[in-house]
């Protein structure tokens, strides 16, 4: 492949659809409104992305489902055992730039993507965990590339993945660290693109995300958690932050040059964040389907973190290393649980929460039955939640899914068995059940944001139809796409399918399906509790 014929991916972590598509046309993100104009530009959702929004950067990079892929949140329960750990970095399926490498020899190019595995081969250049949102690790390909750049460009400090409790000066401070990262990405970036030969380059951006989880909340005065002594002073904020990123694809696209296809694509927006976190756990331990562990789980570590402020807790842990974190969260979650006891343990989450049936045979101590028996206990413990309401007597749960009727795929028994999602249009504060009474929510570590299901792909260049704003899509269509575009093969059992009126009939043609292996295992190279692999 020429240099003419290269192919450049910005992926705007977070960067909402709604958002970016208005400020572009009102002329406040000129490089996004330029490659709209000459090109053309999607919609994308994805029902998955309401389930399990830490999923939304491995739907996009393999063109599968939660089901398949397997990689449902940032804390998982590993497989066959009763660890909550770290999510592992890949997923159960080759994202779209390792299947363009290993198949055409194209030299890949990949700047601080979301949880990438570093690959063995002398075409693939990746720095990893610069700048990324929560990132787990910071390395590179080849392996001293990162420790060299971070010399001259030092990485984001960890701290900006804590995002609640603010105050205004606080923020003011968060904002400026924001603008001063976008721009030291983006001289990073310009860098490695000049001094490192590429056909594919993904570049990746998550100060929308970042910036989104602080100042999304003061863009409409009187919603909900709008703040005015907050709003007065950062409700340009957001447009500021999505204003630098859109400067720095306008430098990069100059540095990439003529004739280069471009694709800016984001798998997720946000929403306001309503609440259920410390709800559901409390929910099901008072109903009996989780039972606690006689001292209170955790041991003497556990009962030493219950005595410690939140505030020192989260300070304490950005300094903890890695192993460290999944060690202690490991023994709290599996020792927190009496595990011969419970039939159903909680996976809360920010926006959202997840049920884990303790299921014989996959379950270590699994005490309920598959078939019926865990089909009964899933639409019963759905019934209780759907009781639950707030002080006026209106639902706070607006949906409890079954994982095993709403996605398919070899990999589904991995996730949850029920997801539950909360009201959008009110504060769950707390909540009342006809039998427990009342229970509140713990507010100090609220998160006021949370990820909407809608997404956007806007691409321009020699092989992009130009056309306007074509057919909403799903994120799932964008690998297939991006591969369409590198004229790599598609697996035949992905489950995307290049984006209709995006490409030409051509390119879209070239590349083609093929039945090959393209499955991985990430959990290979993540250390057990006893420091085991494999």
């Amino acid at each position: 492949m020429s240099d003419q014929q290269r192919v450049l991916a910005f992926c705007l972590d977070a960067a909402d659809a709604d958002l970016a598509f208005r400020w572009a046309r009102a002329g406040n993100l000129p490089t996004l409104a330029r490659l709209m104009e000459n090109g053309a530009s999607a919609r994308l959702r994805s029902r998955s992305l309401s389930a399990f929004p830490d999923g939304a950067w491995w739907t996009l990079a393999t063109g599968t489902g939660p089901g398949t892929h397997a990689h449902y949140n940032w804390q998982v329960v590993r497989p066959g055992t009763t660890e909550m750990v770290f999510a592992p970095r890949g997923s159960r399926r080759k994202p779209f730039w390792q299947i363009a490498l290993e198949t055409t020899g194209q030299r890949v190019l990949l700047l601080d993507p979301h949880r990438a595995e570093p690959l063995d081969s002398l075409r693939f250049t990746a720095l990893m965990g610069w700048g990324q949102r929560s990132a787990t690790h910071r390395d590179s390909s080849p392996p001293d590339l990162f420790s060299h750049t971070a010399k001259r460009y030092p990485p984001a400090p960890k701290w900006l993945n804590d995002e609640t409790q603010r105050s205004v000066r606080s923020e003011e401070r968060y904002f400026g660290v924001l603008a001063d990262l976008i721009r030291r990405r983006t001289e990073l970036y310009s860098e490695m693109m000049r001094e490192r030969p590429w056909e594919l380059c993904v570049a990746s951006f998550s100060e929308a995300h970042n910036g989104a989880h602080i100042f999304h909340r003061y863009l409409t005065p009187g919603s909900l958690w709008y703040d005015p002594q907050h709003g007065l002073r950062h409700s340009d904020k957001l447009l500021r932050i999505y204003r630098l990123i859109d400067d720095a694809m306008g430098q990069l696209l100059a540095e990439a040059g003529e004739g280069t296809d471009v694709v800016v694509v984001s798998a997720q927006g946000m929403r306001l964040n309503t609440g259920g976190l410390w709800v559901l756990p409390a929910v099901l331990r008072g109903l009996g389907y989780q039972a606690d562990a006689p001292d209170g789980g955790g041991g003497l570590f556990g009962a030493v973190r219950a005595r410690v402020p939140w505030s020192v807790r989260r300070h304490v842990n950005h300094r903890l290393p890695l192993e460290t974190k999944n060690r202690i969260m490991a023994d709290l979650w599996s020792g927190a649980v009496d595990w011969p006891r419970t039939q159903a343990v909680a996976e809360p989450l920010f926006g959202s929460g997840f049920v884990r049936i303790n299921l014989l045979g996959r379950e270590p101590h699994g005490t309920v039955g598959p078939g019926s028996e865990r089909d009964e206990l899933c639409e019963e413990i759905a019934r209780e939640l759907r009781s639950l309401t707030d002080g006026a007597g209106r639902p706070v749960v607006a949906k409890v899914m079954r994982t095993g009727e709403s996605f398919g795929g070899a990999n589904v028994e991995e996730l949850p068995d029920l997801v539950v999602t909360w009201t959008p249009d009110r504060i769950v504060s707390e909540v009342h059940h006809p039998h427990l009474g009342v229970i509140r929510e713990r507010m100090e570590t609220f998160a006021k944001s949370e990820h909407s299901d809608e997404g956007f792909l806007v691409a321009a260049g020699p092989r992009i139809v130009s056309r306007e704003e074509v057919a909403a899509g799903h994120i799932v269509d964008i690998a297939p796409t991006m591969l369409a575009l590198t004229g790599a093969p598609t697996p035949v059992d992905m489950e995307g399918q290049p984006l209709p009126g995006i490409l030409s009939n051509a390119q879209r043609v070239s590349s083609g399906r093929q039945a090959f292996d393209w499955s991985n295992d990430p959990w290979a190279k993540v250390p057990n509790a006893d420091g085991t692999t494999g």
